[in-house]
Order: structure tokens, then C-alpha cells, then sequence
């Protein structure tokens, strides 16, 4: 229980046991609500909504206080007046006042200028009819099993019911609401499906109250009865003069569907631009772009409605109606691709008019780019994650059609392998977009599905069995990669190359983000828990691929010896998923040269190999380490993506073993100051000139998360000393320390081999930071070492000897080589135009490294000062480092210098303009040389120490500089 649910809980049973504080509560409610900001006031709210629900007769005592702050609600934050109305639901039906109250301020609001406002009371109206609709479906006293019982007087309350019901009586504010900007249009559409799905007698009530708004944008020519004739053609435009009178003469319910029917008719047979041009207004030729853009999107929702239709009648039809029923969805998706062509099209020249965009905007959504959904791109103006038109069954019914067709085609026949490859082209370009838009559909389903509450009423009817689309999908994937490699072969024999081609790598790669999304779902959500085990049961020997994953994972053979002795069913199924399913798709993929699709399919074998246990993930790392060291890879990100599975695949200790072999195979690739670089390591043949700095990132992204595997051990191990006395419990302290020094030692092997690296820039400036962080840390750990006044000091264990030589022998001395060798290069660099931010930058990272180097030392000489042990015997004296810190005014000028003399006309006012920044800079202390001894001081003065606490820790170096030197001299 958290503070904030602690908090409700107190209040709440204060408000319970103590009649006279009631007041006071309900009154700070109120108060805290009107002056603080609305994420702050949520919680407040919350506890508001708590006592309404508990104590709903005791709550009956303070509508007057209720009222007084529902006179406030034009004056809230839109999603506090939203959620204040929501909290007080409840008591409406106990007191019918409340109600009318609430109402009243709610029609007020809709009169609001504020756009905000109108939107917060739209969603108040729609709650508050759903609140109704509820109670009677129910049929029950929702507070009937309350602690409060009502009093005589309340229950005179009791009495007072709705009367003809809330949607009849409001009805006139929704009509309004339908004539709102489209943000409240799309909340009553909601609302009204809402309503539908409750309670579906009250279908023709929303009918008619949806006519009248659907005249506005719909007409049909009539014949001389008034009736709409059958030949009669919908027809889309915008009227401000609806023909009312023929509106009572129909059914609402009928015309709909009469012209729900026409639209399909006009969907299937008419051209893109006649539908469009029915929405064009020719008078207004200076919106037409954006008006067109504007009536693509209404008309690509139409056609995603029609597809539902379309998909559920497929599912019930007979063969003999099925052939036509694909006909019409494949002519629907074509049609939708054009208007989603259109409508990106006119929305990015609209917003990036006069400039050209870097990337060519076009219809179909790049969903690799939507996977992190935050990356700014052209095709992203096509993609947004709102709530889905087609339900999961109709998806599923596209998958079916798409399989259908995919499967007929010749690149699957394995008797059609000598079709040209134009005839493979033809036959797969029929069902591409189809594919597309399916896998499009299914993405936007799957990340949509955790933003809708689960007692939303539209759930099961959009979602549904979400799960239900794992099989097509892995089905389909499978049919592609088939497609791929058959093509692949096709070109091997013409001798065009063996890569596959790219429309089918990306609906490749497009089928396994939606995969891994899917998965990922199912690993934190309980509705889909059963994903796994369907995938692992697709009988993919159906599909008559004949390669390797029918191979191993349609036979009969025992799936248990996989996993000995595993009692999980889920952990059973995971393991078996990745060793049948995923493991032959990875290496088909790389056998194909599918190396983005590669990295994906990377990325979902190690969210589903962290959920193993490590003994069982074991198994997999020495299998991906393998592929590294076997497989020629040139990407960089399919690289870094096996790199990842071959480490983080492999349990603890080992997993930095791992890193340290790959880091020393990096070394000979980047090159060092002694060594020069080559092409290609001998032993992972993963790592070469192309790929090797995503590995190097992708090592240091490592090496910081085991900084916070250490940082937690550390405070795990002070704690438990803390607790026990200086010594701590022995054989816990122990252990901590054993797995501790463990882990630190084999950073410092796998830092040593960065140590000697040729590294550039910004991998030189985050190995500073990193390395000046561990050694922070392993200040703490020595620190630890030392026990507090008042307690015998124990001697450092042998495992705790060996980190401070190893720190001392492979890491701090190559790292002055380093530091060194970056200040060369720096001043190698600084005629460079654009250098001297880098320069600064590194010149600050540097103090703070020789800092957390010489406080590690400091403690060390501490401890060996205590116990009589020479920590520090393998250590380089601080007076003989060789590098000095540069002086960014010398830089700054050496630059300047430069540009003059590229640029002799600007001298003179480079000239002054530079004598004016040296004058500015000249008492920038953090910029000037410094003595290696005084690093501590250098990075003090930066932070604005005073000059005394400079001379004392300047003092307090050379304390420590005689230590080291007669340490020396003992050796």
C-alpha cells in the first residue's frame, strides 16, 4: 500500500468513526480541489469518489457542499470537472436534486465558449447516462451491502426515480453536442456505442437522434413519392438545411441501412477521384487541399467499417459466395490505400509547406518506425494509435484471405521453381497491399489494447480474442520467409545476387514487430496468457513450406526432453517456443540476408529468454554466441542484436566473461596505439569494421547496467554490517562480498580492454564517465573495508587484495595511456573547426576520473595505513603522470587562428571579437592548467569551491603523494 492509498484509507475511516470530522473532510476536499493544480488534486478526488461509494447515506448530509463545488465546474481543469462529476455518479441515484443540479450545470457549460469545458461536460453527460443504464441492467441497490445504513429522512430519497430515463430527457444536449467541434463528436459516438452495447432497445432512439447529424453530410436523390428509389446513388456533401420532412416518414434504422448498403455499392464501383470530388466544394478552392485530406480520412473509416461488414460475411459464407467476397476486399484495402495515399499526401503539405521533407511520405506506415511510436517521421503523419474501426475477428478473417491467396501463389508451389521472376512478381503483388494493411490493422489493434479500460463496454467488442491473431500471423511470416528464399534462389540461378527482395523483406519485418508487440503483451497481461502455447500448436506443415521449422517442430517427438525436470507449464512452453519456433527462423532469416528483420527477431528471443530461468537461458547464449562467432554479418544493428542475445543470455558471472572475449576481439578490430587495426576478427566473425561501434555502444550500454547490479550490492552489504555491528553477520557478508569483488573484477577486465582502444568521440567521453563512476563505487567498497571507530579492524580479504591489483595493474595505468593519448589527439585536433566543444567536454570528464581515481586510492591508503597491508604496491606514483589538462583559451584561439587565416577578409573583426572572449575567460580557473596533483582541487574550483578549501585538499594530495612514494620505495 502506497502513501497516497494510506492516506485514503485513514481518512476513510476517520469520515466513518468520527461524526464531527465529516465536515471538516468534506470541506479540505473541497477547498484542495478549487486551488490545486489538477495532477495534484486527483488524489483528493479519489478519496471524494471513495467516500461517495462507501458511505453513500452519510454523503447525503453534504450535498449542499457537493452543489457548492459543482459551481465551480466551468471554472476546473477540463479533467478535473471530468473526473469531480464521475466521483459524485453514484449519489445521483439517491437524491434525484443532485441530479437535476448536476444537469443544470452540465447544460450551462455546453454554452461555453471554452472548448475544454464543453468537451469536460460532454463526458460528464455521456457518464451520467451510462451510470443509469448500468443501475438497471443491474437491477440491483449498488450500495446495499454498505456499512451506512440510511436514516428515515434519507429514505424518503429513495423514491425518487429517473422517470422516462436520462437519454430521452437529454437528448437535446446531445444533438448539440453532435454540432461541437469533432473532439466532442467523437466522445458522443463513443458514448452512443456505449449505449447501444448496454442496452440495445434503445438502438432506434440513437438512430434518430443520429439521422438529422447524418443528413448534414449524406443525400440521395428521391423520386416523386419521396421514397429514395434503388437506383438512386449516395452521394457525400456537407447541408446546412437537412430535408426534415422526410425524416419522420422512415424508419431511422432503415434508412441507414438503405444507405449504408448504397455506400458499399459506391465504395466497390466508383472511382477515388469521383468519391472525392462529391466531398469538394468548388466554390472553395482555397481549402480544397485540405478539405480533400480531410474527406480521405472520413472516407477511409467508412471503408474500415464496410470491411468489418465484409469480413463477417466472408466468415459465415459458403464457398461458392466466398470467391466474390475476396474480390471485394481486396478492391476496399486498394481503395483504402489510396485514401490514406491522399490524406498523408495533403496533410504534409499542409504542415510542411515551403520546405521539402527528408522522407518521401507515402501511404503505407513504416512499422519498424512506429515500434518505439515517438520517432518523428513522414510516414508517421498516416499512423496514429487510436481506437481501431475493424474488431480482432475481422482481422483475423483478412489474415485468412491473405494466407489463401499467398499460399496459391507460384512462389510457394514448390512445383513452379522455374517461373520467371516476373511471373513471381505478378502473382505476389495481388496480395501484397492486402498483407499490408492487414499487418497495419494488427498493430495498431495490439498497442491500442492496453489503453482502453477493461470494463469499457467497446472491449469485447473491438478486442475481442486478441490472442486469436498470433497463429495467422506466425503463419503468415512463415509464407513470407518462403516467398523470400524462393526468391532468393530464383536469383541465384540467374545470378543476380542471393538477397531478398524488399517489398518482402519489409512485410517480413513488419509481421515480426507485430509479433514481438503481441508477445510482449501476452508476457505482462493475463487475458492473453495463452498465446505462447497457440503459436507452439500452429500446425504450420499445412502450408506445405517443407523447410527446416516444419522440419523440427511439426514431428512427434517429445517436446518434455527439452525441458527436464521443469514442472512450469508457461516456462515449458517458452522454452519450447524458442527452441522449435524461433531459433530455425533466426537462422532462415540470416541465411536470407534479412538482417533488419534479424534484429527484431533478436529482440523477441531475448524478451522471451529473460523470462526463463538462468539455467535454462544458459543454453541459448552459448547458441547465439555461436552465430557470432560464425556468422558475417555487416549491419550493425543485426549485430549489436546477436551480441545482446550471446551476453544477456548468459547467466551471472559468466555474461561478463562473454563481454570480456568479445571486448579483446574489439580491440584487435578498433586498433590501439601499439597495434593497428584489421579488417575482421579471426574468432567472432560478427566483429568487423562495419559493426564494430555498435558493439562497442552496445558494451559500454552493458558495463553501465552492471554499475547498478554493483550499487545495489554495495548498499545491500552496508546495510546488513549497519545492522549486525562493524563485522555484519559473517557467512551473509561473505557471500555479498565474494559476489561482489566477483562481478567488479571482471569490469575491470572487460574496462581494461577499452582502456587500450583507439576509441573516437562520443564513445571516449562515455568510457570517462563510466570509468569514473566505477571507481567511485569502488571507493565505496573499500570504504566498507574500514570499520567505524570503536570496532577492531578486521584484515581485507584475499579476494579484496586481488581487485585492488588487479584495478591497480590493468586498469588505472592503461587509463593514464589513454587520458594521455586523448590529449594528444586533441591538440592534433585543435586547428579543427567544431573541436572545441568536444575539447571542453572531455576536459571536464577528465578531472573528475583523476578525482574518483585518487579518493579510491585515498581510502586504500587508509585501509593499508589500519591494517598494515600494502594496497597500493602495484599503483603508478601520482607525481609521474604524464598528461596535463589542455587550456580551452589556447584552443579557442589556436581555432580562431585557424579561421582568420581561411578567412583573411573577417580578420580584423575576428580579431576583436576574440580579444573580447579571452578578456571574458580569463579568470575561468576550471580552464586553466593544473598539476596532476591537484585533480581534487581542479574539480572543485569548477564547482565554485572557495581558495581554502583548495589549499586544504591540494595539502592533503601531497600527504597522500609521500605515502605512495615510500610504499615504493618498501617494495
Amino acid at each position: 500500500m502506497d502513501i497516497e492509498e494510506l492516506g485514503i484509507h485513514i481518512l476513510k475511516s476517520v469520515f466513518d468513526m468520527h461524526d464531527m470530522a465529516r465536515n471538516e473532510i468534506i470541506e479540505q476536499c473541497k477547498a484542495r480541489i478549487l486551488c490545486l493544480k489538477p495532477q495534484q488534486n486527483q488524489a483528493i478526488i479519489k478519496l471524494l469518489g471513495c467516500l461517495v461509494r462507501s458511505y453513500p447515506y452519510l454523503m447525503l448530509e453534504h450535498v449542499a457542499r457537493l452543489k457548492e463545488l459543482l459551481d465551480y465546474f466551468t471554472y476546473m481543469h477540463f479533467k478535473t470537472a471530468s473526473s469531480l462529476v464521475t466521483a459524485l455518479l453514484p449519489l445521483i441515484k439517491l437524491n434525484r436534486d443532485l441530479q437535476d443540479y448536476i444537469i443544470l450545470v452540465l447544460r450551462k457549460a455546453l454554452f461555453r465558449r471554452e472548448d475544454t469545458v464543453r468537451l469536460a461536460a460532454t463526458n460528464a453527460i455521456i457518464n451520467l447516462i451510462l451510470v443509469e443504464k448500468v443501475s438497471k441492467k443491474n437491477g440491483i441497490n449498488p450500495f446495499q451491502d454498505s456499512s451506512s445504513q440510511a436514516s428515515s429522512s434519507q429514505q424518503v430519497e429513495l423514491s425518487c426515480g429517473f422517470g422516462a430515463g436520462l437519454f430521452q430527457e437529454l437528448s437535446g444536449l446531445l444533438q448539440r453536442c453532435l454540432s461541437q467541434q469533432a473532439r466532442v463528436k467523437e466522445v458522443v459516438y463513443h458514448g452512443l456505442v456505449k449505449f447501444v452495447l448496454l442496452d440495445p432497445l434503445c438502438s432506434p432512439s440513437v438512430f434518430d437522434l443520429l439521422l438529422p447529424h447524418f443528413r448534414l453530410f449524406y443525400t440521395e436523390p428521391h423520386d416523386k413519392t419521396g421514397r429514395p428509389s434503388d437506383g438512386s446513388q449516395a452521394c457525400f456533401g456537407f447541408s446546412l438545411t437537412p430535408d426534415n420532412e422526410q425524416l419522420g416518414r422512415f424508419a431511422s434504422g432503415e434508412t441507414f441501412a438503405n444507405a449504408l448498403s448504397k455506400i458499399r455499392k459506391l465504395m466497390r464501383n466508383d472511382k477515388l477521384e469521383d468519391i472525392l470530388l462529391q466531398c469538394q466544394d468548388s466554390r472553395d478552392q482555397s481549402m480544397e487541399p485540405e478539405k480533400r485530406s480531410f474527406c480521405a480520412s472520413v472516407l477511409s473509416g467508412i471503408v474500415e467499417v464496410i470491411l468489418n461488414i465484409v469480413a463477417t460475411e466472408y466468415e459465415k459464407a459458403l464457398d461458392a459466395r466466398k470467391n466474390d467476397l475476396e474480390r471485394e476486399l481486396i478492391e476496399l484495402v486498394d481503395l483504402h490505400d489510396s485514401l490514406q495515399k491522399d490524406a498523408c499526401t495533403s496533410n504534409s503539405n499542409e504542415t510542411k509547406r515551403g520546405a521539402r521533407s527528408a522522407n518521401n511520405v507515402s501511404g503505407k506506415v513504416d512499422l519498424h518506425n512506429k515500434e518505439c511510436r515517438s520517432r518523428s517521421t513522414g510516414s508517421s503523419i498516416c499512423y496514429q494509435a487510436v481506437i481501431p474501426f475493424l474488431a480482432s475477428s475481422s482481422i483475423h478473417q483478412l489474415f485468412l484471405v491473405a494466407m489463401k491467396l499467398l499460399s496459391s501463389s507460384p512462389s510457394v508451389d514448390k512445383g513452379s521453381q522455374n517461373l520467371s521472376q516476373s511471373s513471381l512478381e505478378k502473382a505476389f503483388s495481388n496480395c501484397s497491399k492486402l498483407i499490408r494493411f492487414t499487418l497495419k490493422c494488427s498493430l495498431n489493434q495490439i498497442v491500442t489494447f492496453p489503453n482502453m479500460a477493461n470494463d469499457d463496454p467497446l472491449k469485447p467488442l473491438i478486442y475481442g480474442d486478441l490472442k486469436s491473431l498470433g497463429s495467422p500471423l506466425l503463419k503468415t511470416l512463415c509464407l513470407l520467409k518462403s516467398v523470400a528464399k524462393s526468391e532468393m534462389e530464383q536469383k541465384k540461378k540467374a545470378s543476380k545476387g542471393g538477397k531478398a527482395g524488399k517489398e518482402k523483406g519489409e512485410l517480413i519485418l513488419s509481421s515480426l514487430i507485430c509479433l514481438k508487440e503481441l508477445i510482449s503483451l501476452s508476457l505482462h497481461s493475463l487475458h492473453l496468457s495463452g498465446l505462447i502455447k497457440d503459436l507452439i500448436s500452429t500446425p504450420l506443415f499445412e502450408l506445405n513450406l517443407g523447410d527446416e521449422m516444419n522440419n523440427e517442430a511439426n514431428g512427434n517427438e517429445d517436446y518434455c526432453e527439452l525441458a527436464p525436470g521443469v514442472a512450469d507449464e508457461h516456462t515449458k512452453n517458452l522454452l519450447i517456443f524458442l527452441e522449435k519456433r524461433l531459433k530455425p527462423l533466426l537462422s532462415a532469416l540470416l541465411d536470407l540476408a534479412l538482417t533488419r528483420e534479424a534484429e527484431v527477431l533478436s529482440q523477441i528471443i531475448l524478451l522471451i529468454g529473460g523470462k526463463l530461468p538462468s539455467h535454462l537461458r544458459n543454453s541459448f547464449g552459448a547458441w547465439a554466441s555461436h552465430l557470432c562467432r560464425n556468422t558475417i554479418i555487416e549491419d550493425p544493428k543485426a549485430a549489436k542484436g546477436l551480441i545482446e542475445l550471446s551476453i544477456h543470455l548468459t547467466s551471472s558471472p559468466n555474461d561478463l566473461m562473454v563481454g570480456k572475449d568479445i571486448a579483446s576481439e574489439l580491440l584487435k578490430v578498433v586498433g590501439s596505439e601499439e597495434t593497428e587495426s584489421v579488417e575482421k576478427s579471426e574468432t567472432f566473425a560478427i566483429i568487423n569494421h562495419s559493426t564494430g561501434n555498435a558493439i562497442a555502444n552496445m558494451l559500454l550500454q552493458m558495463i553501465e547496467s552492471v554499475f547498478a547490479e554493483i550499487g545495489w550490492a554495495i548498499a545491500k552489504l552496508k546495510l546488513v554490517c549497519s545492522s549486525r555491528g562493524s563485522s555484519g553477520e559473517p557467512l551473509q557478508v561473505m557471500t555479498l562480498e565474494d559476489a561482489l569483488y566477483s562481478r567488479a573484477e571482471a569490469v575491470v577486465n572487460l574496462l581494461s580492454f577499452f582502456a587500450q582502444m583507439n576509441l573516437k568521440e562520443p564513445q571516449a567521453e562515455q568510457f570517462l564517465r563510466l570509468t569514473a563512476r566505477f571507481y567511485k563505487h569502488l571507493s565505496l567498497m573499500t570504504k566498507l573495508c574500514i570499520a567505524p571507530k570503536g570496532f577492531r579492524q578486521v584484515l581485507p580479504g584475499l579476494r579484496f587484495e586481488k581487485l585492488a591489483e588487479m584495478t591497480c595493474k590493468r586498469l588505472t595505468a592503461p587509463l593514464y595511456n589513454f587520458v594521455a593519448l586523448m590529449q594528444r589527439n586533441q591538440q592534433e585536433n585543435a586547428q579543427r573547426k567544431g573541436t572545441i566543444n568536444k575539447i571542453k567536454r572531455e576536459n571536464r570528464c577528465i578531472p573528475d576520473l583523476i578525482f574518483q581515481i585518487e579518493d579510491y586510492e585515498k581510502y586504500l591508503i587508509q585501509l593499508g595505513t589500519l591494517t598494515k597491508v600494502n594496497l597500493l604496491r602495484h599503483a603508478k606514483r601520482s607525481t609521474a603522470r604524464d598528461f596535463k589538462i589542455l587550456d580551452a583559451n589556447k584552443i579557442n584561439q589556436n581555432e580562431e587562428q585557424a579561421e582568420r587565416e581561411a578567412s583573411p577578409v573577417n580578420s580584423a573583426a575576428s580579431h576583436d571579437e576574440s580579444s573580447e572572449n579571452s578578456e571574458a575567460e580569463e579568470g575561468n580557473e576550471s580552464e586553466k592548467v593544473v598539476p596532476p596533483e591537484s585533480g581534487n582541487a581542479a574539480g572543485n574550483a569548477e564547482s565554485g569551491s572557495d581558495d581554502e578549501e583548495n589549499v586544504n585538499l591540494m595539502s592533503k594530495r601531497v600527504k597522500m603523494s609521500k605515502v605512495v612514494q615510500d610504499s615504493d620505495e618498501e617494495t
